[in-house]
């Protein structure tokens, strides 16, 4: 019976606030940071990294498992 399960692709993202009351997003393959205004933001730009990081190892069918840490923080 073939094997039936994804390969699996884990990447790290951070949200940092800044001394400037600002937040950025992270990643730890490469991509530059960007700055976020709300959770949903940091979403958006996490599903455009996820996607970027298939097509770069080449592996649309893996499954993409994310590390999302952030502080305790409120957006404005």
């Amino acid at each position: 019976m073939p094997n039936t399960e994804k390969r699996e692709i884990r990447i790290a993202v951070a949200v940092l606030d800044q001394p400037d009351g600002t937040f950025v997003l992270t990643n730890d393959f490469g991509l530059p940071s960007e700055e976020v205004k709300s959770i949903d933001d940091a979403l958006e730009i996490v599903d455009v990294w996820a996607k970027m990081r298939l097509e770069k190892d080449d592996a649309k069918d893996a499954k993409i498992v994310v590390d999302f840490s952030y502080p305790v923080l409120t957006f404005h």
